[in-house]
């Protein structure tokens, strides 16, 4: 079943709650000092009760997926480097320290409404996190079942529609949601696949933070 797809949200399932399913967004990279997109890639969110899968693809050869329950609260993280394969697994409190830093946001409204490319509305905010960071986001209307799908919002109750986030490396990266698929989802995706080398978190640079 289709959400959305260039038309904006179909109204007789429009306030239905996303507990299963895919969310996909096109995403633009652009570098400090350029003025265009260095860089373009999807971005997928997958959805199946307390499971979430993110998987961020910017080419054939960088590829960064984050397996999370956020019932137990642990979390997996699959890169793809130059062809390697590396699993990093994280405790619970090992995940819950590395977003940290996105907790006790303030949201501040600009304006008011408006739609994204696919013709979907939402709401512009301002993203303030207590550290001196910030991002931008426009919420949408539909209900997400889970409010901890996206750990740099986390609380969301509804639907990104679109959304910037400035890296510690100065990347600014934009998410545009192209569409939303209400959808059977088969438990196998959320397993760490064969093939992956175990890697300790305290190796991952966190100027990568996907």
């Amino acid at each position: 079943m289709l959400l959305m797809l260039g038309i904006g949200w179909k109204p007789a399932i429009a306030q239905q709650h996303f507990t299963e399913g895919v969310l996909r967004y096109r995403i633009t990279i652009l570098h400090p000092g350029h003025t265009a997109p260095s860089k373009t890639g999807t971005y997928r969110v997958t959805l199946k009760s307390n499971q979430v899968r993110r998987d961020l693809m910017i080419d054939s050869t960088s590829q960064t997926t984050v397996l999370c329950n956020t019932r137990t609260g642990a979390a997996t993280m699959l890169q793809i480097r130059s062809g390697k394969k590396y699993a990093i697994p994280f405790s619970p409190a090992a995940w819950r320290d590395r977003n940290a830093s996105y907790q006790n946001y303030r949201l501040e409204p600009v304006g008011s409404g408006v739609q994204n490319e696919a013709a979907v509305s939402c709401q512009p905010y301002r993203v303030r996190y207590p550290d001196g960071r910030d991002a931008k986001l426009c919420a949408g209307t539909q209900p997400l079942a889970d409010a901890q799908v996206f750990e740099r919002f986390p609380g969301i109750k509804t639907i990104p529609v679109a959304f910037d986030i400035f890296m510690r490396s100065g990347v600014q990266v934009h998410f545009e949601l192209q569409e939303a698929t209400i959808q059977p989802v088969s438990e196998a995706i959320f397993d760490v696949p064969s093939g992956y080398t175990l890697l300790d978190p305290a190796a991952l640079s966190t100027a990568e933070d996907p």
